[in-house]
């Protein structure tokens, strides 16, 4: 490719903008010339002695059309050069025969010429240099800059003329020339570019002592398809706009002309059981994991591509005696016992009705967050509704008593909708699209922060109407945190589980109403449990307090508190989660530790069979994204479920006696289960 011809302005009126430029440069440098009637700029010293300036205007130079106006703007910073808030500045022109300036920085053309414009604040100023145009062309623009075109070929470009304040104007005196003639013409009147033979070339563009071009690039003919997006992995459901061009032998991509545009490129999958793809608009769609080949033909050229479809798995909960989560796509799975309640989805009921393997939740939902804690589960779909199944002991599935369950999800409000769920032992809240908390299930501790006990099996306004960012339901109580990260929480206080910090009553005490957690420190996660509740400051650190019984609060400096302690070790936390009798939580680092009882191995360690009152690394030197231990309603609650990561693979350790470890087998009480295992299906293949 010759070298591009010299663009922009012709020498002549060029050097007419510098000389101006030059004398108003001469002039402010005498005290007599009305340029230099602003404050004069403090002379230039050695770098080391040049203090910052104390405003900033920008940009420090602009054109302006006559009639017509642009904005300047000044900062005033200080020696740091952080901005600072500064009473309004003064605003002033060199020449308001040329240009005026307002209060606000808004420059307005007079006539052609230059203009000093000067912010100032008292002894400090600052300025920029305006040149006022008229509306003649100043510029000339091409477009496409780029093209690349098969011989024989014609492809039009188009050229705009600008202003010296870059608006368009109108005009039919541009003419066009090529460098290369004999390689690549063009239409003098009308751009119409038309390829000779291969190789490359300019076409430029004249008006008005301006000019700019476009590089044309000739190739002998389309040789083949190349599919060029970029992304090899896909996740299942996920969706996809596949591209493709067409290129010379030298791998050169055709950008224009009859060669490419005429031509259909049809798309096609291997395997529409892992992927699926629009055949004309090129849109694909992963449906199952594995491996397609994508194909793209236009007559007898064809690219391909190779895709490797993956499942994500995302929003792992453990209940008493199962799990779900949330595979790509929105589609829940639960595992583990299905009893008479139908927790896990499967419409057989009975008391040792289970599934060691996952079982999808029938109706078709698309979830994006699941909640579970005892016999209940939870989701939240992208519109806000929120659905419930399991048992419906106290309305907890927002239903009459009469209705003891339901294996399918139950829609929990026709008009409410929800920005996020939390499952307790008997009782079920959420934050409603108004930032307002309800609550619906069992409230006989005044969990709920109504002001009074008595239960609710529809959603009720909860909290005392408080405007909650998050909200956790636990065994017989309820926390929250508002917008600032202040902890609150409301329902059973006999183990000190609510952070009141007063006495201790070890009793069947409770509050109706919404007490803050002491201690002034403020979170941006909580999560309530049994008799015991554990945040997050935004730094990472955990803070728990209620009942230290085999260590859930993390600590060995007490058995219980009521006021927030921290947990031991240092530790800078991503997330946390709250069991029955353990606490895990995962680190920025994507590091797992646990702490609490290990009775059943469900810390993910043999280290520590009898429990440990401090964080200990669980699960190996094992990578994970999330985590979630085990709560009870009824039932064993002993084990812990993770997501890798990556988030491809699902790991559960701990009780297993019903199932809940999702690993395909059920193993009978006796020796712990430390190691992680498999959630059947849930690994890449």
């Amino acid at each position: 490719m010759p070298a591009r011809p010299s663009l922009g302005r012709t020498p002549s009126r060029a050097v007419s903008a510098v000389a101006l430029t030059a004398a108003l440069a001469v002039a402010a440098a005498c005290a007599d010339d009305p340029v230099s009637a602003g404050p004069r700029a403090t002379p230039r010293r050695l770098l080391g002695d040049v203090p910052r300036p104390a405003i900033v205007v920008s940009p420090d130079t602009a054109r302006v059309v006559i009639g017509r106006s642009r904005r300047l703007d000044a900062v005033v910073r200080d020696s740091a050069g952080t901005p600072v808030n500064a009473p309004a500045l003064a605003w002033s022109s060199s020449d308001t025969t040329v240009a005026r300036v307002d209060s606000a920085g808004v420059v307005s053309g007079v006539a052609v010429g230059l203009a000093r414009i000067t912010a100032a604040r008292g002894a400090d100023s600052a300025s920029a240099i305006v040149t006022v145009h008229d509306a003649s062309i100043w510029s000339v623009s091409v477009a496409p800059r780029e093209i690349t075109i098969v011989a024989g070929d014609t492809v039009p470009l188009a050229a705009v003329a600008r202003d010296a304040q870059d608006a368009a104007v109108a005009t039919d005196a541009v003419r066009w020339s090529a460098s290369s003639p004999d390689v690549v013409d063009v239409d003098s009147v009308s751009g119409v570019v038309n390829a000779r033979t291969a190789g490359a070339g300019w076409i430029i563009a004249s008006v008005a002592g301006t000019r700019d071009s476009a590089a044309v690039t000739v190739v002998p003919g389309v040789a083949a398809v190349r599919v060029v997006t970029s992304l090899d992995t896909l996740e299942a459901y996920d969706v996809r706009d596949m591209h493709a061009v067409y290129v010379d032998s030298a791998g050169r991509v055709v950008t224009h002309g009859a060669a490419v545009e005429k031509r259909v490129l049809r798309w096609s999958s291997s395997d529409t059981t892992v992927a699926r793809i629009d055949s004309v608009t090129g849109v694909l769609t992963g449906i199952d994991r594995g491996t397609v080949t994508i194909t793209a033909r236009s007559d007898t050229l064809v690219g391909t591509a190779t895709r490797v479809v993956v499942i994500r798995y995302r929003s792992i909960v453990a209940g008493t005696e199962h799990a779900c989560d949330i595979a790509s796509g929105g589609i829940a799975w639960c595992w583990g016992l299905n009893a008479k309640d139908g927790r896990i989805g499967l419409p057989e009921l009975g008391d040792d009705v289970k599934s060691a393997a996952p079982v999808r939740i029938p109706g078709g939902h698309r979830f994006t967050k699941l909640e579970a804690y005892g016999r209940v589960t939870c989701g939240l779909e992208a519109d806000g509704k929120a659905w419930c199944w399991g048992n419906n002991g106290w309305g907890m599935l927002a239903r009459p008593t009469g209705t003891y369950q339901s294996a399918t999800p139950l829609l929990v409000s026709e008009t409410m909708r929800f920005r996020a769920l939390t499952v307790g032992d008997e009782h079920v809240c959420g934050i409603a699209t108004d930032d307002r908390t309800y609550c619906w299930g069992y409230n006989g501790w005044g969990q709920m922060g109504t002001g009074r006990t008595g239960s609710f099996t529809t959603p009720t306004l909860a909290e005392g109407g408080m405007t909650l960012g998050s909200v956790s339901a636990g065994g017989s109580f309820v926390c929250g945190l508002t917008p600032k990260g202040e902890a609150y929480c409301s329902g059973y206080s006999g183990q000190g589980n609510l952070g009141e910090g007063g006495k201790i009553s070890g009793g069947n005490t409770y509050l109706t109403s919404p007490q803050r957690v002491v201690g002034g420190l403020t979170f941006r996660d909580i999560h309530a449990s049994n008799q015991y509740a554990c945040a997050l400051t935004p730094a990472g650190a955990a803070w728990c307090w209620g009942n230290n019984a085999g260590g859930t609060l993390g600590t060995t400096s007490v058995s219980q508190s009521s006021s927030p302690v921290a947990v031991d070790g240092g530790l800078t936390f991503r997330s946390i989660a709250t069991g029955y009798g353990h606490a895990c939580g995962v680190t920025t680092d994507d590091a797992l530790y646990c702490w609490g009882s290990n009775k059943d191995g469900e810390l993910g360690t043999a280290a520590a069979q009898s429990g440990t009152r401090a964080p200990i690394r669980a699960a190996g030197k094992l990578a994970v994204a999330e985590v979630s231990a085990a709560n009870v309603a009824t039932g064993g609650g002993a084990f812990t479920c993770t997501i890798a990561a990556d988030r491809l693979t699902t790991l559960c350790w701990g009780r297993n006696d019903k199932g809940q470890l999702g690993n395909g087998t059920v193993t009978p009480l006796g020796p712990p289960n430390v190691t992680p295992s498999i959630v059947v299906g849930q690994k890449p293949e």
